[in-house]
């Protein structure tokens, strides 16, 4: 969802992609609220800080151009990876949006993955 891999006349930015989709949702008001991000957090078994900055919490920092991004300096840490979203108190979900990386890498894509929830506190 995005200006490189989904870009066209007709949504020339990330932006207007995002609008689209949350203008399509299926709630009662025809549109998607994002979680607050006060009191949300991101964890995660491996972040990249030293060669960029992919850190777990731009995970949910609401920028599409920025990313979680595991380790890769000076070495690659293996497989598998996982990120825990702590959103702050019982919450009521109807959709979860992950968009590509935004620059040209091609490294940092999800290859698979399983979105599971809990009660418990990530």
């Amino acid at each position: 969802m995005a200006e490189r891999t989904r870009g066209s006349p007709r949504s020339s930015s990330v932006w207007a992609v995002l609008a689209r989709v949350d203008a399509v949702a299926g709630s009662p008001t025809g549109r998607l609220t994002a979680l607050p991000k006060a009191g949300t957090t991101a964890t995660a078994d491996s972040q990249e800080t030293a060669g960029e900055n992919g850190r777990a919490v731009n995970a949910v920092d609401d920028n599409p151009y920025t990313t979680w991004h595991t380790a890769c300096t000076p070495a690659t840490t293996p497989l598998p990876h996982h990120l825990a979203l702590g959103l702050g108190g019982q919450r009521q979900l109807a959709g979860f949006r992950c968009p590509p990386r935004q620059d040209a890498a091609a490294n940092g894509r999800i290859g698979d993955w399983t979105f599971a929830v809990s009660s418990d506190s990530p």
